[in-house]
């Protein structure tokens, strides 16, 4: 689903993103173009990155548990 309709990024670009290191909303608009337009989906790119970092601490915090 499209995130922002004026740069074309998708919900999927945002998780990437994050997933590459981009741990804050400006990181990933600096890296995707997502909120620096017309700001109408800055709320929801805050939102997903938050998810998304949240989401994969979870993913690592599981992969260690089960290495331990």
């Amino acid at each position: 689903m499209f995130l922002c309709i004026c740069h074309a990024v998708t919900e999927g670009d945002v998780h990437d993103s994050v997933r590459a290191g981009c741990d804050t909303p400006d990181a990933v608009a600096d890296r995707t173009g997502a909120s620096t337009s017309c700001g109408s989906c800055r709320d929801r790119l805050c939102g997903l990155v938050s998810a998304s970092r949240a989401a994969d601490g979870v993913r690592a915090l599981d992969a260690v548990a089960s290495i331990a």
